[in-house]
């Protein structure tokens, strides 16, 4: 009985966890995972300086990918969030993580991958306003 209970509470907090907006109050930053596939076009792109969408009228550095348009645009409520996009190209194997130092503070960290291939990469990322970040170097 003991142990239906622990597996019917941890069911809750993971559903309650995937469930969450982007930009909930206990959140400083949350990756809008649908994003990865609807890539920006063009061939200026760089980890280490993203796009700042602070408010809607700053969605047209989207204007590329409609999709990515929508998606933000629908996900993100400015009054109370804002939106960072990272694009690259590199390896396959390339990772870039969010760790979240202080309650204010998010410090984006890049690691390359060791493979040879060539891919495109995009994360978009949503932050509470007044918390802020500092991209990988």
């Amino acid at each position: 009985m003991r142990t239906l209970g622990v597996v019917a509470v941890a069911g809750l907090l993971a559903l309650s966890a995937a469930a969450a907006p982007a930009g909930d109050p206990k959140d400083a930053a949350v990756e809008l995972e649908a994003a990865r596939k609807m890539l920006l076009p063009g061939d200026k792109h760089n980890v280490r300086a993203p796009l700042v969408i602070r408010k809607a009228e700053d969605l047209k550095q989207l204007e590329g990918s409609p999709e990515l348009h929508e998606l933000v645009q629908k996900k993100v409520d400015f009054s109370r969030n804002y939106a960072v996009v990272f694009r690259w190209a590199g390896s396959g194997g390339d990772k870039l993580t969010a760790t979240m130092p202080a309650a204010a503070r998010v410090t984006f960290q890049y690691t390359p991958g060791l493979t040879r291939d060539l891919r495109q990469h995009q994360r978009v990322f949503v932050l509470r306003n007044g918390v802020e970040f500092t991209a990988p170097k």
